[in-house]
């Protein structure tokens, strides 16, 4: 995203008082590309989601089932969600795979 509308969008998500904290961080960090924090301010979620598996590696969330199917990306199930490690993502990104 260019500059310009990076400015715009954090000018008018700081301008508008609908929007939480929370909320406006969490976009703001989605425009500076950064990982979003846990919103109790701590470090970023050591287990992802597969939308944020998607996003982080810049596929698909299609391309993130495929990965599971082919084994190549372990997922972690938690109360009947499926979530991802961090650290393989990471891991999977840096392999360039």
């Amino acid at each position: 995203m260019k500059s310009p509308t990076r400015q715009i969008i954090r000018a008018a998500i700081e301008a508008d008082d609908t929007v939480s904290t929370r909320q406006a961080e969490a976009a703001l960090s989605i425009l500076d590309e950064r990982p979003a924090r846990d919103p109790s301010g701590g470090p970023p979620s050591l287990l992802l989601t597969q939308a944020e598996v998607a996003r982080m590696l810049n596929i698909s969330r299609f391309t993130v089932r495929r990965l599971v199917l082919d084994g190549r990306l372990d997922p972690v199930k938690l109360r009947g969600l499926t979530r991802f490690r961090r650290q393989d993502v990471e891991r999977l990104a840096g392999n360039g795979e």
